[in-house]
Formats: structure tokens, C-alpha cells, sequence
């Protein structure tokens, strides 16, 4: 997954607007998968890791964006250890 120019434009231009930061973190978001929820989180860390150079706006917001993922993806891992996933 990468960030389409839309979703890059909106971060710079309109980044102190939580509103659109926080619609596109419900976008990132939307959606299913199967399997253990820790390779899913991990596949969104992988994605959004291997974006190129952004603008701060976008580098602020993404890292947001990590730190939610990797406190989730760990979480999730030991709640699938705790079950046997």
C-alpha cells in the first residue's frame, strides 16, 4: 500500500485539520483480513515503512500511525501466545 497523491496533498496542505488525519487513519484502517491480527498489523508497519522521503506533514502523521501500530502489533502477539493462535 502506498500513499496515493490525495491522501498526501490533504496531510500538507490542511496537517493542524485533525479531522483529515483522522479520516485517513480510518481509511488506512477499513477494511478485513484473516488471520493472526499481528501479521496484519505487521503488513501496515511493513507498508508504510517502505514509503519514500514525505513531506514532514506526512512524516508526522505516519508516525503516529507506527506508534499505534507497533503497540497493537504487540499486543496482539501476546494475546496470541496466551491463546495458542
Amino acid at each position: 500500500m502506498s500513499l496515493t497523491e490525495i491522501p498526501r496533498w490533504l496531510l500538507t496542505n490542511f496537517a493542524a485539520n485533525k479531522e483529515i488525519g483522522n479520516a485517513l487513519w480510518g481509511k488506512l484502517f477499513s477494511g478485513g483480513f484473516t488471520g493472526p491480527p499481528s501479521d496484519w498489523y505487521g503488513g501496515l508497519i511493513a507498508s508504510i515503512e517502505a514509503w519514500p522521503d514525505e513531506p514532514e506533514a506526512v512524516t508526522s502523521w505516519s508516525s503516529q500511525v507506527l506508534d499505534y501500530l507497533r503497540h497493537q502489533r504487540d499486543a496482539a502477539k501476546l494475546e496470541e501466545s496466551e491463546r495458542d493462535y
